[in-house]
């Protein structure tokens, strides 16, 4: 429009071009209203298909990048000085972010230059007796020798602190055991994952920062650095980010795209988990024309849809929280505490009946502010950017995230 005044002001415009401009734009507009009113949810087969092909996908490179880094330096002071360098390494990310993953993915393609032996803790989830988390720790990972006799140097990977304790009676054992270990055994290098969220909670009850002084976190993925992540998934599943432009250059295609991205990192606060999510919420399914006059016809006959058509990207944005009591507040942030949780475990870290628990937690997922997969519950990542504004202002103790 200022440009329009501009041209009017100098006398430099053609009314024939202006006029076909603006009907250009209003056909355009109606074109794009058209698109979104036959546009739908993602059919079930090609949703799968979507979450199985980000699932394939290995951790952003940021995030294995900055591991690495830390790591090389960390392990060379360790070696260099073994008695007066930290002998461990924490890597810090949001409740939501998949640490274990993450450190699997770092490690599994880095070994020190020396050649030290590595060995992980083989969980992949929190044992189901919380009170033996002890016991469990001692038969893994224990050596039981003093001090002062010479060990071979070794590298011990915990992918989630959050899985070797829980918030009861005996709960925290597991985390005793470790904050021994790290003191009694120098010839051991410890690399830890863990929420920021449970860090802050055990450094308040145990005081396990002065232990483990040395920190990481993961950073806070950019619009250009999801896109270069997601691009196999986008090119693979043919997304289009430039719908409304379908005449337009391809330059002003690949500008849509990048739009896109760096909303998804604005409103994702750059992390990948959230990113994912909202990514997946953002996409609608177009049918083909031919398709959409075909869709009554083969309703009538019980045809199954076809699925010719396009998948479109709409803006990405933060659902709305649902209005929550302060018992869901409690329960969800001993989720957030915890990462993935069991019923039993839950109720255990809430002191209350599992019955009371079970009862909160279906209407929670009924409102997609928690998720189930198999017997394992955890908060929908897409709810956690505004959930964690809303336990901050209800007085919870909230961690600082840099993603």
């Amino acid at each position: 429009m200022l440009n329009l005044f501009r041209q009017i002001k100098d006398g430099d415009f053609d009314v024939r071009k202006l006029l076909q401009s603006f009907f250009s734009r209003d056909r355009q507009s109606s074109q794009s209203s058209e698109s979104w009113r036959r546009s739908r949810d993602l059919p079930p087969e090609i949703k799968q298909h979507a979450r199985r092909a980000i699932q394939d996908l290995s951790p952003p490179p940021p995030f294995l990048e900055t591991v690495r880094e830390e790591l090389d330096e960390a392990i060379q002071d360790w070696l260099d000085q073994p008695l007066e360098a930290s002998n461990s390494l924490i890597v810090a990310s949001n409740p939501v972010e998949a640490i274990a993953r993450i450190l699997q993915f770092s490690v599994e393609e880095w070994q020190p230059q020396s050649q030290i032996p590595i060995r992980h803790l083989g969980w992949t989830q929190r044992p189901s007796d919380p009170a033996n988390l002890q016991a469990k720790l001692l038969a893994q990972l224990g050596r039981g020798l003093p001090l002062a006799t010479k060990q071979q140097r070794e590298i011990v990977v915990i992918p989630n602190l959050s899985w070797c304790f829980l918030r009861c009676a005996e709960g925290l054992e597991g985390i005793e055991y470790l904050r021994k270990a790290i003191v009694a055994e120098r010839s051991r290098f410890w690399v830890i994952g863990c929420g920021t969220l449970a860090w802050n909670y055990l450094d308040l009850v145990c005081k396990i920062a002065a232990y483990y002084p040395l920190h990481c976190s993961l950073p806070q993925l950019n619009g250009e650095q999801l896109q270069a992540w997601l691009t196999p998934v986008v090119e693979e599943m043919g997304i289009d980010f430039g719908f409304l432009q379908k005449q337009a250059e391809e330059s002003e295609r690949e500008s849509a795209m990048q739009e896109y991205f760096e909303r998804l990192a604005a409103v994702s606060g750059g992390s990948s988990r959230v990113a994912v999510h909202l990514f997946m919420r953002s996409l609608v399914f177009q049918p083909s024309e031919e398709e959409t006059d075909k869709k009554d016809e083969k309703d009538k006959k019980g045809e199954k849809e076809s699925e010719d058509g396009t998948i479109l990207a709409k803006n990405p944005r933060l659902p709305d929280l649902p209005n929550l009591s302060s018992d869901a507040h409690y329960l969800l942030y001993s989720l957030l505490l915890h990462g993935d949780m069991t019923l039993p475990h839950l109720a255990d870290s809430l002191g209350d009946d599992e019955a009371t628990v079970q009862h909160l937690v279906q209407n929670l997922r009924s409102t997609d502010t928690i998720e189930k997969q198999g017997e394992w519950l955890r908060v929908t990542p897409f709810h956690y950017p505004r959930l964690r504004n809303e336990l901050d202002g209800n007085n919870f103790l909230m961690a600082e995230d840099n993603n």
